[in-house]
């Protein structure tokens, strides 16, 4: 009873006049008042206000140019030398800026170029598209060529009730779902391959811009789900069960306007919103015509990449100014972090996930001091 009445902090409480004063709680004094020394106010932090508008200050347009231009290679695809030259350039600027960078390197299965056997679309013509959908099923396939709209589920299930589906090549516009979600409702409707465009409906763009993208219903390394891939793991063969099980290609608008051209087929209802704004078009379902798609290579991306990278830089170069100029102090640890192979579905970001998740932050951050990791993500 003595050692907790000695040692029971006395509650506080402000006055009229603000002057903090301590309640007596016990002998002939108590409940009444008496003055105390007063406490100092604490340092009050930035406010969330304060923050966003330090970092509108920072975020210039003018910066963002410099740093896209420094920061724009020529060839970064994944696990190329050109990727580890941005990757050494992001961890070098992080060291200029006083933080204690690490990499991280995982060794995942991504398609690999093929200068000899291109991708290619046979319609009359023969057509060499640059473009590319990552995790495609390869192979050589033929089928009617059938409009289909977005590929969504009604759409699919609007042409099927005017053309066959079955063995057909279907022909699609970009958006409203991913490039993996219409390929998969394609494949679960009987077709055999897909082709992707940029329609100028839904895209203001130039009709020869070439498409980039992947088609795992998933994200992360499809040939190690669920763990990371590091040199050293050791696991039975295996696979997502996202990977698409028909091969799939994107076109540009241009040649997909050649398509529709010569499609044939009933029209597309004006009631629908099948109809698109390609040039000297008229939209129509096909099924009437042949086409083959052969579907084998790679091509590399482009913008994604370094406008990621140059946002990532700028933020670095805004909280270490606000740290050492403006008296920021955030009240936890602040992670920037830049991932590669998010063309293949966020790989880097997702194998960093699966390192991270059964550990708490603090004792991965512990192993990787004590393993001297490097991470690269």
């Amino acid at each position: 009873y003595l050692i907790g009445y000695i040692s029971h902090q006395k509650p506080m409480v402000e006055s009229d006049c603000g002057q903090s004063v301590t309640v007596e709680t016990s002998g002939t004094n108590r409940g009444k008042p008496s003055p105390a020394q007063t406490v100092p106010p604490p340092d009050v932090s930035l406010s969330w206000k304060d923050v966003t508008q330090l970092l509108t200050d920072k975020l210039s347009s003018e910066a963002f140019k410099k740093t896209l231009k420094e920061f724009d290679l020529l060839s970064r695809t994944a696990g190329s030398e050109g990727d580890l030259n941005l990757a050494n350039r992001i961890f070098t600027t992080f060291k200029t800026l006083e933080m204690k960078p690490w990499t991280d390197i995982h060794y995942v299965q991504l398609p690999m170029p093929d200068s000899n056997n291109p991708n290619t679309v046979d319609f009359g013509s023969d057509v060499k598209p640059a473009g590319y959908l990552a995790y495609s099923k390869p192979g050589r396939v033929e089928g009617r060529l059938v409009y289909g709209n977005y590929g969504r589920q009604e759409d699919l299930d609007f042409v099927q009730g005017r053309v066959d589906l079955k063995g057909s090549v279907l022909l699609l516009r970009a958006g409203k779902i991913t490039f993996a979600q219409q390929v998969d409702n394609a494949a679960r409707m009987g077709a055999s391959a897909v082709l992707i465009y940029l329609d100028t409906k839904d895209y203001n763009l130039v009709t020869d811009t070439e498409l980039y993208g992947h088609v795992h219903l998933g994200s992360g390394d499809p040939y190690t789900p669920g763990f990371p891939s590091f040199n050293h793991t050791q696991f039975a063969p295996t696979e997502s069960a996202g990977l698409p099980k028909i091969p799939a290609q994107t076109i540009t608008a241009n040649t997909a306007a050649a398509l529709l051209r010569n499609i044939g087929g009933p029209e597309v209802d004006a009631s629908t919103d099948f109809k698109g704004e390609l040039k000297s078009v008229t939209y129509k379902l096909g099924g009437s015509q042949n086409i083959t798609v052969e579907r084998d290579a790679w091509g590399r991306g482009y913008t994604r990449a370094t406008v990621g990278t140059s946002v990532l830089i700028e933020l670095a170069n805004a909280f270490h100014e606000m740290v050492k100029k403006d008296e920021f102090r955030p009240k936890r640890s602040i992670i920037f972090a830049s991932w590669t192979a998010g063309e293949f579905g966020s790989v880097g970001a997702t194998e960093w996930l699966e390192v991270s998740m059964p550990r708490s932050a603090s004792s991965m951050y512990e192993a990787m001091g004590k393993n001297k990791w490097q991470t690269r993500v």
